[in-house]
């Protein structure tokens, strides 16, 4: 069960750091995995085959296993974790901007030194 937590912790970090993944299906697959570990945890009694699972997964929006919580929290972990990361692109650019304007600061000091010397 602890895999299935890892890996969407893996799929969030890889998000928030600047890759190309889609979170909703991120999200998805978290919710569907889950459900599978669940329910072979809970009939341990019984030999489920994979069609039986796939089965089960397809018919989980009919069902609502875990009720509203899945939508609920792909909701606010997406509006979470975009906000973290633009936040985070951000403090990138504005200490790139705050370096490059340093920059220029020293060039203008440097300029009213020859013009005006002391």
């Amino acid at each position: 069960m602890t895999k299935v937590f890892q890996d969407l912790y893996s799929d969030l970090r890889r998000y928030y750091r600047g890759a190309n993944l889609n979170l909703e299906e991120a999200l998805n697959e978290f919710w569907a995995r889950l459900l599978e570990r669940l329910f072979k945890a809970l009939n341990p009694q019984y030999s489920i085959g994979e069609e039986y699972l796939e089965c089960v997964a397809k018919q989980s929006e009919t069902l609502k296993p875990f009720g509203d919580t899945p939508r609920e929290l792909k909701t606010k972990v997406t509006r979470t974790v975009i906000a973290a990361r633009t936040f985070a692109q951000g403090l990138v650019i504005s200490g790139e901007a705050v370096r490059k304007v340093s920059q220029v600061g020293n060039f203008h000091s440097l300029c009213l030194q020859i013009t005006f010397p002391p």
